[in-house]
């Protein structure tokens, strides 16, 4: 992408409007950028910029969940300290969830038993296949 000049007519407009955006709620990246029509690869310069230069903070974390769950910072206008970043969820935690999510749901448990076992579970050659084909090498 380069090196972004943000002292051109255009960049000053597109942080008048980031800064319009922040100071009303604390905002992600996305959410920013869909607010004032912008790529979020561009966004996130822009936000990188004024976050280094202190017109901008990190007030929280918003967990966000798709297909994935991680932590999203929400960024608001002015000055202030950072909100601390919450730990990383570790892959044993996440699979107590998962655990708890199936014996909360008897019918999912049920499927997902069956899903396990269907996996482990080897095909048997057919007779004819063998006698066309011969043994499997």
């Amino acid at each position: 992408m380069g090196k972004m000049n943000f002292n051109t007519d255009l960049s000053q407009r597109r942080i008048e409007r980031i800064q319009k955006a922040l100071r009303g709620q604390a905002m992600g990246v996305q959410e920013i950028s869909d607010a004032i029509f912008l790529s979020k690869r561009w966004m996130h310069s822009y936000i990188t910029h004024l976050h280094s230069a202190g017109l901008i903070h990190i007030e929280c974390y918003r967990e966000r969940t798709d297909k994935a769950t991680w932590q999203v910072a929400q960024y608001r206008w002015g000055k202030g300290t950072d909100a601390p970043q919450p730990p990383r969820v570790t892959s044993k935690e996440k699979q107590a969830k998962a655990r708890a999510a199936l014996k909360a749901d008897p019918i999912e448990a049920t499927f997902a038993r069956l899903r396990r076992q269907a996996l482990r579970r080897m095909p048997r050659r057919d007779g004819m296949v063998s006698a066309f084909f011969g043994a499997p090498a």
